[in-house]
């Protein structure tokens, strides 16, 4: 609202927040290049490690009926303030990583 309202010149966050700033609000420009990567994870608990592997095997459909790489054009490299962003042409590598206390 800062932004929207004039009471700042400029924000910094993460691609995906700004892009849905500019959705919300035309007026909003976006700046490239990024300043860094900032990949992303999914958190769970680990009380729960039956719902660990139902992601785990739901995102390992989803790369091997290549439906993460439809999803991932469709919704970065077709999108035109993507492309001005220099989205990669492909989804990140999905990773398995072990449990951080």
């Amino acid at each position: 609202m800062a932004l929207q309202d004039g009471a700042v010149d400029a924000i910094s966050t993460h691609a995906t927040f700004l892009l849905g700033f500019q959705r919300q609000d035309p007026n909003t420009t976006i700046l490239a290049p990024e300043l860094n990567d900032q990949p992303y994870g999914i958190a769970i608990n680990q009380q729960h490690p039956e719902f660990v592997r139902f992601v785990n095997g739901v995102l390992q459909q989803l790369r091997a009926s290549k439906q993460l790489e439809m999803i991932y054009t469709n919704n970065f490299v077709n999108c035109t303030a993507c492309r001005e962003l220099d989205a990669p042409k492909a989804p990140p590598t999905l990773r398995r990583l072990e449990w951080f206390d």
